[in-house]
């Protein structure tokens, strides 16, 4: 039986909104999706390719939106290719936390987590986990 799961990042970008903005969302998700990321150009400016292949929009996010795509100029409101960042960058961000919260934990006796290295590998039955020391209190 297969389930269908929404990225909870899309799931929040869909909260709230019409028809045609969660449509919006979507076709920014397919942007995504098919691999054609943002390209950052400055430091709150992204490249998003066109989904007909006619080159990319700007889009500036600095607290309120902007693309030079003909829907946006038009309607004011948020457009796939703003959509694209954003969900861009939300992906960026949760890959960056779980990279972060994942590398090394704290010592569970000293509280200390600046001192921590690596300490071989436990072998389970499903998988292999990564053993860790503590240099402060000489736990291992």
């Amino acid at each position: 039986m297969a389930t269908n799961q929404i990225s909870p990042i899309v799931e929040k970008e869909l909260k709230y909104k019409n028809a045609s903005e969660q449509m919006r969302v979507v076709r920014g998700y397919a942007i995504i999706s098919k691999g054609d990321t943002p390209k950052q150009v400055g430091k709150e400016t992204f490249i998003v390719p066109s989904q007909s292949g006619n080159g990319g929009y700007k889009v500036t996010i600095n607290g309120k939106c902007k693309c030079t795509c003909p829907d946006f100029v038009e309607r004011k409101k948020d457009c796939k290719h703003i959509h694209a960042v954003k969900l861009f960058l939300g992906l960026k961000e949760k890959v960056m936390k779980d990279l972060v919260g994942k590398e090394k934990p704290n010592c569970p006796y000293c509280k200390g987590g600046l001192n921590i290295i690596r300490f071989g590998r436990r072998y389970c039955k499903d998988r292999v986990k990564q053993r860790y020391g503590c240099t402060n209190c000489n736990t291992f």
